[in-house]
């Protein structure tokens, strides 16, 4: 008796947790579809890969809100569709999904409606939904608008943001670029305009609006909704853009003369965490590896014994993955130096950041000079914390585990 009382009561706690978010169908695709006829719906889908951080992340942190769960399930027949199994596969090429996660919204037709790709909050994909619903701003609603010649800055806007969505980025350029080219640089002082610049990386260096806003940054500051930081961003964006497209370009010293001459111009709040990237992408471009690893383990190291965490895990942890799989770091042959960069980035880590990528790479490199003992310890531990943050363990990782074992 106690033990069917026991099954009623986890039972009713897991109706209730899961009532709390999304509902999920359990079917086909095809089935979500019979279903969405019927009900008169569009179909939520998730899709996403089980090696995929932010799937997962989604899935733990936004999925399960009451909110997103009142207004999907309300509007929508919501499916999850792992891309690399089964039908995902074909799907995945269906629709042409490459970046995960990516959310589509289909209507009955099987047509893809609206799109959002990548991790988004709770109240992003409130709005993406809410878009999705709205023929009149779904994504055919609003191309046929412009292709008429609608040109209002707020319909700019909406258009730009949901290229944005899809990650056509060269394409909300251009269309920012199209809108902008008949307003002078002194015309650009309206929160529209700004926003409209903002969001589509179509602000040049050196150009005549740039200059302008150089020379206005108090006007800038006193728009409706616009703040210091707001200035500071867009330049930012507008200058590592420029200095990013110098790497292959330029020489090591005629690159930094260029990003001194910018820095004259303009110096960022984050200035020198900025030059340190440029660096890493000018020696990343072009192909000088050790100097990318000494450059990136210099500044990390640096910036983590200042406190600096996110941007010192940033620098060490890209370039300790590279030596992990990339086959051009693996030449350089530097595992042992690898690993001792590796356990001296965990000690100035301890307490402050919980990150299972460097337990995984450290397994990699013990692995790869034979040290068993070491490379299950590490690979063990990269599943505890992995286990800890709620992160479904890929089957992958298993598999090597098993690989260790077998050494």
């Amino acid at each position: 008796m106690k033990k069917i009382v026991l099954t009623l009561f986890v039972s009713c706690v897991f109706t209730t947790i899961f009532s709390q978010g999304i509902n999920f169908e359990h079917g086909t695709f095809a089935q979500a579809l019979e279903k969405d006829k019927k009900e008169n719906k569009l179909i939520f889908m998730d899709c996403y890969t089980t090696w995929c951080e932010p799937c997962k992340k989604m899935s733990k942190e936004v999925f399960t809100q009451k909110d997103v769960g009142d207004y999907l399930n309300d509007n929508f027949v919501n499916i999850k569709i792992d891309m690399e199994k089964g039908k995902g596969i074909e799907l995945q090429k269906k629709y042409g999904v490459n970046s995960y996660p990516t959310m589509l919204f289909i209507d009955a037709s099987g047509k893809v409606v609206h799109t959002q790709i990548g991790y988004c909050d709770t109240n992003v994909l409130i709005e993406q939904a809410k878009i999705a619903v709205d023929p009149s701003r779904q994504k055919d609603a609003i191309v046929k608008k412009y292709t008429s010649g609608e040109r209002n800055p707020k319909f700019i806007i909406d258009y730009i943001m949901a290229l944005n969505n899809e990650r056509k980025y060269k394409e909300a350029t251009q269309i920012a670029e199209d809108f902008l080219g008949s307003y002078n640089a002194e015309d650009i002082l309206d929160t529209d305009i700004i926003t409209i610049l903002s969001i589509s990386n179509s602000l040049k260096y050196g150009s005549e609006k740039y200059k302008f806003l150089l020379d206005n940054k108090d006007k800038f500051i006193k728009l409706d909704g616009a703040h210091e930081e707001a200035y500071d961003k867009l330049l930012r964006v507008t200058i590592f853009q420029y200095l990013s497209s110098l790497t292959v370009k330029l020489s090591l010293e005629e690159f930094q003369e260029a990003i001194e001459k910018a820095k004259n111009e303009y110096e960022m709040k984050s200035q020198q965490e900025a030059e340190v990237l440029l660096l890493s992408s000018f020696y990343g471009d072009n192909k000088e590896h050790l100097k990318l690893y000494n450059h990136s383990m210099k500044y990390g190291k640096k910036y983590l014994k200042k406190g600096n965490i996110r941007s010192g895990t940033g620098l060490v942890i890209n370039v300790l993955m590279k030596v992990a799989i990339d086959s051009t770091f693996i030449k350089l042959d530097i595992t042992e130096r690898a690993i001792t960069d590796a356990e001296e980035i965990i000690a100035l880590t301890e307490g402050k950041v919980i990150n299972p990528m460097f337990s995984w790479t450290l397994a990699v490199f013990y692995k790869r000079q034979g040290n068993k003992e070491k490379a299950l310890e590490n690979v063990n531990k990269n599943i505890e914390i992995m286990k800890s943050l709620g992160i479904e363990i890929d089957p992958k990782l298993l598999e090597f585990k098993e690989e260790i074992k077998s050494i």
